[in-house]
């Protein structure tokens, strides 16, 4: 069985997808989302940290290369778009052969900063338990989405890449608990991406 693959063109209809979630306006690769933070409301924008491989000694003092926000209160005023579409998709593309039963573990929107790092970010596994990790890129950006063959069991000091995924726009890279992560981006102002993790039971 597969474990890992890429769908290009997912989202049947995506200018209305990133237009009724109010990402559009992050597509035009400016530093939008720091002047107009207070028009999004609804967008509760969270610092992250995450370093490049290789590299873990850089400070939690230092600008921060990754802004997120999860899509979890019920209240969100996406959140039903999202649930929806993340629904059908593993009804759609995955359920013929995973065959398993899911809850969605998150929903989160991810915007990796350009801090000019010429190596990958810190490999990870989503969780613990058995799921499916797919990766939606929104926008055009670079930094590649990279897939290693090791999984949870797997030694993780030894990462061989299985394959590397160029961003693109209504792309989506999903895994089954394999070690993954993704270059920052070098030639625009940032990276974004929407992650859904199913846990699958």
């Amino acid at each position: 069985m597969k474990t890992f693959g890429c769908i290009d063109n997912v989202v049947p209809n995506y200018d209305k997808f990133i237009r009724d979630t109010s990402l559009y306006p992050f597509t035009k690769d400016k530093k939008h989302f720091y002047d107009t933070i207070d028009d999004y409301p609804y967008m509760q924008w969270r610092v992250g940290y995450d370093v490049p491989e290789h590299n873990h000694h850089l400070s939690l003092e230092s600008k921060s290369n990754l802004i997120f926000f999860n899509i979890i209160d019920e209240n969100h005023p996406y959140r039903k778009i999202y649930y929806d579409f993340f629904n059908m998709l593993f009804t759609v593309r995955f359920n013929s052969f995973i065959n398993k039963n899911y809850h969605i573990n998150r929903i989160r929107v991810n915007l990796t900063n350009n801090i000019q790092s010429d190596t990958y970010l810190c490999p990870h596994i989503d969780l613990n338990n058995p799921h499916l990790t797919c990766t939606l890129m929104i926008g055009e950006s670079d930094g590649d989405h990279i897939i290693f063959n090791e999984r949870l069991d797997d030694n993780a000091d030894k990462l061989t890449i299985a394959n590397q995924y160029k961003h693109k726009p209504n792309r989506l890279v999903w895994n089954t608990g394999h070690y993954h992560c993704n270059y920052t981006p070098s030639y625009h102002y940032y990276r974004l991406v929407v992650n859904v993790v199913y846990e699958l039971h």
